[in-house]
């Protein structure tokens, strides 16, 4: 969703022959680059379609997706109703995800992870991950296997993980797939988050029958004005070359 110039449709593809992924943008002059490789490198299982995410629910039939990635979108501030993660886009995924089909959220963005992470929550929705700082967990684990450190040092750093969030099956290409903006924020000194998902409420098995009605979501009571302030700090105020 929002796949701007396709890195990790063209990326997952390679990695998952296998499976079919689809980008999904409104900026022709973005997906072109991703339509590029696909064709100039005969990729069979990836391809891109260029419309308005509002139209998502008219492309696919029930149970047709297994898994949605949402990377380095707009995390719209000041329109709640825009968000990729707000509950009015969840409820139209829910029509055409499959049942325990994941939904997944990397961004630099501390509100939209935030919100995000706050509509999962309040409507009991399973998490499967969060993490607030992706690369800064990754490189800890990175440094503790490559010491060796055993006993009481590898206690500690398991405990640090586990307060950090930081899930024991992350998905392939999580941190070697880097989109433009994703490298670009991290040059400016932005963290990189990464949430996922499942739209199946915690104890509620009925909900993962095949024909099962999508979830009732409400969005999530949170402070928004403080979150915009915090994001006012940081991102808010960087000069992006959004839509070259």
């Amino acid at each position: 969703m929002g796949c701007g110039k396709g890195e990790y449709t063209v990326q997952l593809a390679k990695l998952s022959p296998q499976k079919n992924f689809i980008g999904i943008d409104i900026k022709g002059a973005r997906l072109w680059k991703g339509a590029k490789s696909v064709t100039e490198e005969k990729i069979p299982n990836a391809a891109f379609i260029r419309t308005r995410i509002e139209f998502i629910e008219s492309l696919f039939g029930e149970g047709e997706i297994s898994e949605i990635w949402i990377t380095f979108a707009d995390p719209q501030i000041k329109r709640a109703r825009k968000r990729l993660t707000g509950t009015l886009f969840l409820k139209r995924y829910s029509h055409f995800l499959k049942p325990n089909g994941i939904v997944h959220l990397k961004t630099d963005s501390l509100f939209l992870y935030k919100y995000t992470l706050f509509t999962a929550e309040q409507n009991r929705l399973q998490i499967i991950n969060s993490i607030q700082d992706l690369y800064g967990a990754a490189a800890s684990n990175a440094a503790v296997a490559a010491n060796g450190a055993a006993g009481a040092a590898n206690g500690a750093a398991a405990a640090s993980n586990a307060a950090a969030g930081v899930g024991e099956n992350l998905p392939e290409g999580l941190t070697t797939i880097r989109t433009f903006y994703e490298q670009y924020y991290i040059k400016n000194g932005f963290t990189i988050k990464y949430l996922s998902f499942r739209l199946l409420a915690e104890g509620n098995a009925a909900s993962a029958c095949e024909g099962a009605a999508p979830l009732s979501l409400a969005e999530p009571e949170w402070d928004e004005e403080y979150w915009r302030a915090e994001e006012a700090k940081g991102r808010e105020n960087l000069v992006t070359n959004k839509g070259v």
